[in-house]
């Protein structure tokens, strides 16, 4: 059993296999379907360096991705599973909810 104070570090792996460490943020529950808030762990220098460089191209909106990651919490064979949240009325509608929750 974890701590309430103590951080909870999931891995995930991308479409080409490599493994990225997301902190969890926390949990929630919208239109019935359960969701999972992650942020990107930055593990080394070298992560830094390349989000600077990728962030320097881009625009604020899409720079919010490297601060939070939603995803879906699905049920397949018993197990819980990650689908990451790619709806944009989706996404925005839960991360109303977890800005409103964040603020109560």
């Amino acid at each position: 059993m974890t701590e309430e104070n103590e951080e909870q570090v999931i891995l995930l792996k991308d479409e080409n296999g490599e493994e990225h460490e997301f902190h969890v943020i926390d949990f929630l529950t919208e239109n019935e379907s359960k969701y999972v808030v992650l942020q990107p762990s930055i593990s080394s220098e070298e992560d830094d360096i390349e989000k600077e460089e990728n962030m320097k191209n881009e625009t604020e909106e899409e720079n919010e991705a490297y601060e939070a990651v939603i995803m879906r919490v699905e049920e397949e064979n018993d197990e819980h599973v990650l689908v990451l949240v790619e709806d944009d009325d989706e996404w925005e509608r839960v991360a109303k909810a977890f800005e409103e929750k964040q603020q109560s």
